[in-house]
């Protein structure tokens, strides 16, 4: 038997680290050496680890390949994902016997030979945190038939998949985002199922998310953190890997100095690796010359680290697109009608949803047909719903459009 030089990339967590073994020991050795190497970064028992051979087309991956060269980052690429989703190395297997049984070549320098997976649970956040409350993080949010569910009612409900893999790949090159677009423009629904998507394509990553309308007069932000998710925000500051926190109603925290001139800042000054924030607001940019009007951000945020309502070619934006629009409507009513709440909602979600709910009071589960949906569409009352039912309210141009349709 002799000594092999395996490195090794805990996924998720940006370096790699060598560990020199004899090859006739088990895979379950491996394990132990590799938890004795990161004690601090990984708390789980050994035998909790899973291993995966780092291979590609055959051979090992290089220090040169895209997908290790993200590795080293702590980003996930999709090679190293196929990777972990596939067979893991035996632990009672010696190193010898997986190697011989996968045709891999004896491990060489400028290569990377073992991915490592941690479970959750077993990556420390020390501070004050007992570990009882960390499965909060990355907990999805199940949507279920209630006419409300995380501001994405059933009956009226898009998952905006485009709009929210647009976003979300954002996150890979900017550290903050803030979306700011007013009340009924679809930023809560955004911000649950950003949250989703991101914790199911980065696995590995701490997602945790705050509602800054649940906070009691005068709480800020580290403190009803840690009431939240039971450790310290320093400490996930600390933590190695990629970290996403998302804010509803960021306004609210305009005036925490602590979390803009702070963690906000020093992530904007990619002071804090791997950390980065998505921030729902409904008003308030930053203005130095500002005294008496409402509040703004207590930062600068660069613009093109802004998305609002409409969309550009570089940045996605809050308004529905017409794909979307037909999901909500065959959700709902089911009818054909999209193309007049197309031209009245003028992009705005919550517009469209408003109308959508009007319909669907107007007329249940039946089909309707397109006569009387027209009719009610041009009435009044549908204009009195909105105005007394929601805070936005189609534009007299979306209504004259409608007129010459």
């Amino acid at each position: 038997m002799v000594d092999i030089s395996l490195e090794c990339a805990i996924v998720g967590q940006p370096g790699t680290f060598d560990v020199t073994i004899d090859d006739g020991k088990k895979v379950s050795v491996l394990k132990n050496m590799i938890k004795d190497k990161n004690s601090t970064s990984i708390t789980c028992d050994s035998k909790d680890l899973k291993l995966f051979l780092a291979k590609t087309d055959g051979g090992w991956m290089r220090d040169v390949d895209p997908a290790v060269l993200e590795l080293t980052e702590g980003r996930i690429h999709p090679d190293v994902q196929t990777l972990i989703d596939g067979k893991r190395m035996g632990e009672t297997w010696s190193i010898k016997d997986v190697l011989e049984a996968n045709d891999m070549a004896t491990p060489q320098s400028r290569q990377v030979h073992v991915l490592v997976v941690v479970p959750k649970a077993g990556v420390s956040l020390s501070g004050d945190n007992d570990g009882r409350s960390i499965q909060k993080f990355n907990k999805p949010i199940e949507f279920s038939e209630l006419e409300h569910e995380g501001g994405v009612p059933s009956k009226f409900r898009t998952w905006r998949k485009a709009t929210v893999a647009a976003i979300a790949s954002l996150l890979d090159r900017i550290p903050v985002i803030i979306i700011r677009a007013p009340p009924l423009s679809g930023k809560t629904a955004m911000f649950d199922l950003l949250y989703n998507h991101i914790i199911r394509s980065k696995p590995n990553a701490l997602v945790s998310r705050i509602r800054a309308n649940r906070m009691a007069e005068d709480v800020k932000f580290a403190d009803f953190f840690k009431l939240l998710y039971g450790c310290d925000f320093e400490a996930v500051c600390a933590h190695k890997g990629d970290r996403v926190v998302l804010i509803d109603e960021a306004q609210i925290t305009y005036n925490d100095e602590l979390l803009w001139r702070g963690y906000v800042k020093d992530t904007l000054d990619a002071q804090i690796p791997g950390l980065r924030f998505v921030l729902f607001s409904s008003y308030g940019s930053f203005d130095a010359y500002r005294k008496h009007e409402r509040a703004g951000t207590p930062i600068r945020i660069p613009p093109q680290f802004t998305l609002g309502l409409n969309a550009t070619p570089s940045k996605p934006g809050l308004q529905v697109s017409r794909e979307e629009l037909e999901e909500m409507v065959q959700n709902s009513i089911g009818a054909s009608v999209s193309g007049l709440v197309w031209i009245l909602c003028s992009g705005h979600i919550g517009i469209a949803r408003a109308i959508l709910r009007f319909l669907y009071c107007k007329f249940g589960s039946k089909t309707p047909n397109a006569e009387d949906i027209e009719m009610e569409l041009r009435s009044v009352e549908l204009l009195q719903y909105i105005h007394f039912s929601y805070r936005g309210i189609p534009t007299a141009d979306a209504f004259q459009r409608v007129k010459k349709s």
